[in-house]
């Protein structure tokens, strides 16, 4: 019924669909949070960078995920309940559509997510599946409701519901939640496990049972992981209107005591008279529903507030991150610090504190697996018994059919004819069985272990709470878990068992066997059926077994991934005080180095830099006139860097150095058959612009400086290009760009000489920090240069050298004081040109005549040669006095 509805609702809504609300976004404010956004994300990878190479790997992979967040743009907008609230209804009535399957049924334990698309499509996301299924809209029912898809038999792991909806523009992903507090356990761990990838959620009781016992502990466990919640009673039109007054005083007094709010808005609504007006055009029964109500707020939300609430979602876990590894680089910079007299104390202390967690660890492991093989017991015993009665079964079935027609056959020969079919048979079927409760425990077993998990986590928090008190240092990691997504240490759970020593016993006697199915067909079928009986009765416990040595073999995992974990954490604060700390070397591979005092102190200052900026930024969006659109977004170049992680790179300089060069320097430079002066300019632009595409991708003072400056000239903007990746550009850039936009909306409002002026912003020789650089060390060169060649021994280098080119030779000569060195320098230059003229020819001739194999390497690379004496190397042919002429005649 309910596909012919919704294939009903959808060619008749025409127009009398009343659709939320369009979703406006203001421009200026849509920039503020583009730059808050980017922000976070340098704080991201700076954070990120810290603790790959600090703490490690897994610290480093929760700053990935963040990243993957802000880059999604995502915003997961979850609606959440007990079972039976009218969650799909209520969704159905929010967007103004009968799509979502309801009824008294649960849902499976997948989820809906409902998300904009250009046209309405169906999409199914199988677990292990690579690329989701197409499939026809109305079909959503047959693979998310119990019904059409029992204990989610076809492993639906997520259904995408594309609409072409304003109000799912911008990232918005309407999510439908499995109701908790059903017979089917799964649908509850998947609500649980869905609540940390939520940004906001509509909570939805009802007036039938307001406000349970499971709701009140469900509501907490939401406070944990988001900021904005959305309270709705359904079903008001179930009672009268004091009984309503008197439920809706009662949940408010209950969420102020579990919220702590002083006001908190409640939407009394009926999701069924809502989408039942809003279908029939009735606006104003529509409105007296509640939904309208309800649909305001979140048209409201999601055009005002949502960007705060993502981004703010996304600091609070960054600045957790930041804060824990702020205390532990404090407890480390404590420890090292321990003087040799209390040294041995403390570290048998420690020690004994961490042999106190580790036994705690122990016996958390064992209550969970007493917990969880009982509930797999429970689980196979009762999926087994069906499973074998249905066997049986068959086999009776087959067993008659055997019998049946060989009536002068032998019995023993029939009989081990059906043996062989029904072991044949049985072991087939077992297979597909075994490997669909493989499949459905290891989804279940992974949603009851992650939230078992939480447990142990406290237990791993509590050892840098341990290691604070016994070095004495107050509030160094807070006694208070405030993890976030508990995320198991290993990935997939349970592997599928095997039974290959099942066995069928015979029991039929000697003499039976000799005479014929005709005249024994009776005795074979009730003795053939007893071995039936007889083989099938033990699998079950055979079954138990099996899974139950999964089980264990999947917790002595995660045990021994847990006191890995713990043992790291427990190493660093003992080498903290013997004075030595694991870090990541230049290698990539972790190693034991001398602990610095003070490297720490500037790792700890950087940290507590970046959790000032997010606080910072926190307290910007958590303002009313922000949230109301008032408020400004921080600027991404206001704030100052924090210390590098990286203390061996210096900061990038406004004006480099260039260093003097030796005899031996330009004798080795004249050895080259290049030019030796452009040949130290090109090294210098070349050492300067990868140290800069580094800096500009990672430090945010180098980045301020390049937009300052509006980056290089042409010339030197594609040669650093070269050396950088499109994402160093990416990051080094976007000051650039913001800087460019600001000056042409100032020009657009000006009244000066627009060409003079937007010419003026592309960046040339004169100002270009590469090309001052170049100049800096083609004078300093050409100095040094002049000085050597005016030696007995430079004049005999420079003669079996191939020279300088012909700009630096006109330079050179200007500052020699000898006319007869100056002459020697022209005669070296045509003799060079004219051997340079012979060798093209030569080139010519034996390639014409086949024979390039017979060339010399004077002859081989003579064009490079004379194209770098006439003109000077590619590189540093930038047009120095053209670019800044010719802008000076406009």
């Amino acid at each position: 019924m309910h596909t012919d509805q919704m294939q009903s609702n959808r060619s008749g809504m025409g127009s009398k669909e009343m659709p939320v609300a369009e979703v406006t976004h203001d421009f200026p404010r849509f920039k503020q949070y583009t730059r808050a956004k980017h922000t976070i994300a340098y704080e991201i990878r700076t954070l990120a960078e810290f603790l790959r190479t600090r703490l490690g790997e897994r610290e480093a992979e929760e700053c990935r995920q963040l990243m993957v967040k802000l880059a999604e743009d995502r915003f997961v907008l979850a609606v959440v309940g007990q079972f039976k609230r009218g969650k799909s209804s209520l969704m159905n009535a929010i967007i103004g559509r009968d799509l979502l399957p309801t009824g008294v049924l649960p849902l499976t334990s997948a989820v809906t997510v409902l998300k904009y698309g250009p046209k309405e499509r169906l999409t199914i996301t199988k677990e292990g599946a690579t690329y989701p299924e197409e499939v026809p809209l109305s079909s959503l029912a047959e693979y998310v409701t119990e019904k059409g898809n029992p204990g989610n038999k076809k492993k639906v792991a997520c259904a995408c519901l594309e609409l072409p909806l304003p109000f799912l523009r911008r990232g918005l992903e309407f999510v439908d939640t499995p109701g908790i507090g059903s017979a089917i356990e799964a649908n509850t761990a998947t609500t649980y496990g869905f609540l940390p990838r939520s940004d906001a959620v509509i909570f939805v009781t009802s007036v039938e049972s307001p406000l349970t016992r499971a709701e009140t502990d469900f509501l907490e466990s939401i406070r944990g992981h988001v900021r904005k919640i959305f309270f709705v009673v359904n079903k008001i039109d179930f009672v009268g209107e004091k009984e309503q007054q008197e439920i809706l005083h009662f949940i408010s007094e209950a969420l102020k005591h579990r919220t702590g709010a002083e006001n908190v808005r409640i939407f009394p609504l009926s999701s069924t008279l809502g989408l039942t007006t809003l279908l029939a055009g009735k606006e104003e029964s529509y409105a007296q529903s509640g939904v309208k109500a309800l649909q305001e707020a979140l048209s409201s939300f999601l055009s005002s507030e949502k960007g705060n609430v993502l981004l703010v979602s996304v600091l609070d876990k960054l600045l957790r991150l930041a804060t824990e590894a702020e205390r532990e680089m404090s407890l480390l910079k404590a420890a090292g610090e321990t003087s040799l007299a209390e040294m041995q104390d403390r570290t048998a202390a420690l020690k004994e504190r961490f042999q106190v967690l580790r036994d705690a660890r122990r016996e958390i492991l064992r209550e969970i697996q007493e917990r969880t093989i009982g509930w797999v017991k429970k689980r196979v015993s009762a999926r087994a018994g069906s499973f074998l009665a249905v066997e049986a079964h068959t086999l009776l079935e087959d067993l008659d059919k055997a019998l049946a027609l060989p009536r002068w056959r032998l019995s023993r020969s029939a009989a081990n004819d059906f043996r062989e079919h029904a072991l044949t048979r049985f072991t087939r079927d077992l297979d597909l069985w075994v490997k669909e409760q493989t499949e459905s425990l290891n989804r279940e077993l992974s949603e009851i272990l992650r939230v078992e998990w939480r447990a142990i986590e406290q237990q791993l928090h509590r050892i840098p709470v341990e290691a604070a008190e016994v070095l004495g240092v107050s509030g160094g990691a807070g006694d208070r878990y405030e993890g976030g997504d508990p995320n198991l240490p290993i990935h997939g759970v349970l592997t599928q068992p095997g039974f290959k020593d099942l066995q069928w016993r015979s029991m039929l006697p000697m003499f039976q066997g000799c005479l014929p199915v005709l005249m024994m067909r009776s005795s074979l079928k009730k003795r053939l059926g007893s071995e039936i009986l007889g083989f099938l009765e033990p699998c079950a416990r055979h079954f138990n077994g099996a899974f139950e040595e999964r089980i264990r073999e999947v917790l002595k995992r995660v045990g021994s991934e847990t006191e890995n974990r713990a043992a790291e954490l427990e190493s660093r604060f003992v080498q903290a005080m013997k004075g030595k700390r694991l870090a990541k070397g230049i290698d990539g591979h972790w190693q034991l180095t001398e602990l610095d005092s003070a490297v720490l102190s500037r790792e700890i200052e950087m940290l507590t830099g970046i959790e000032r900026k997010l606080i910072s930024i926190q307290s910007e969006m958590l303002e009313p006139q922000t949230v109301s659109g008032t408020g400004n977004f921080p600027e991404a170049s206001v704030e100052p860097l924090p210390p590098t992680i990286q203390p061996e790179m210096e900061s990038p300089p406004p004006e480099v150095k260039v260093k003097p060069a030796d005899k031996t320097g330009i004798a080795g430079d004249l050895s080259t058959r290049g030019c030796p002066v452009c040949n130290r300019m090109v090294h210098a632009s070349s050492h300067f612009l990868a140290h800069w595409q580094y800096a500009i991708a990672i430090r945010e003072d180098a980045q301020r400086m390049h937009a300052l400056s509006l980056g290089f000239c042409p010339l030197h903007t594609w040669q650093l290009a070269a050396v950088a990746s499109p994402q160093g550009i990416s990051q080094g850039y976007p000051g650039v760009m913001e800087r460019l936009s600001t000056e042409l909306f100032r020009m657009a409002e000006g009244t000066s000489e627009v060409q003079k002026t937007v010419r003026g912003l592309v960046q040339d020789s004169r100002h270009c920090r590469v090309c001052s650089l170049m100049r800096e060390t083609e004078t300093a060169y050409l100095k040094d240069f002049a000085a050597f060649v005016q030696t007995p021994e430079g004049q005999s280098m420079y003669r079996h050298s191939q020279g300088v080119c012909l700009r630096h030779l006109g330079l050179l000569t200007a500052i020699l004081p000898s006319k007869e060195l100056v002459r020697f320098l022209l005669e070296h230059a045509a003799q060079r040109f004219s051997e340079i003229s012979e060798d093209m020819q030569s080139f010519t001739l034996k390639r014409d005549a086949l024979h390039g194999y017979a060339q010399n390497l004077d002859e081989r690379d003579a064009y490079l040669r004379g194209l770098v004496f006439s003109a000077g190397a590619r590189k540093v042919c930038f047009p120095a006095e053209f670019d800044a002429e010719s802008r000076d005649e406009l």
